[in-house]
């Protein structure tokens, strides 16, 4: 088994009329982009980009050596439990769970 090199991971709900202000006070915490459709965000780079839908989005920070585990705790532990909540994000909107690894290289 490998070692994992670098990792990244994060969660999100997308959709035409998805209000991200709602979710963060449903889910209890804040994303790392929230964006209504037609709005303006900006990216890691600093570039300007106008939503083409609505997105709640949080990501953990990328972690070099890898922890896959510690990144999703980050993401679920300050998020509510009410599972109601989460149902009806998932009945609504498009929804997403992203993990990348890098497995380190064998010399």
């Amino acid at each position: 088994m490998s070692t994992v090199y670098k990792s990244a991971a994060s969660i999100g709900f997308f959709g035409e009329d998805l209000d991200p202000v709602e979710i963060t006070t449903s889910l209890g915490a804040a994303p790392t982009v929230g964006v209504r459709k037609g709005g303006v965000w900006r990216t890691k780079a600093g570039a300007e980009k106008v939503a083409l839908q609505g997105s709640w989005r949080m990501e953990a920070e990328r972690r070099e050596p890898g922890d896959l585990d510690d990144q999703i705790n980050e993401l679920l532990d300050g998020l509510s439990s009410d599972l109601r909540a989460w149902r009806s994000y998932s009945k609504r909107y498009r929804g997403r769970v992203f993990a990348w690894l890098v497995p380190r290289q064998r010399e």
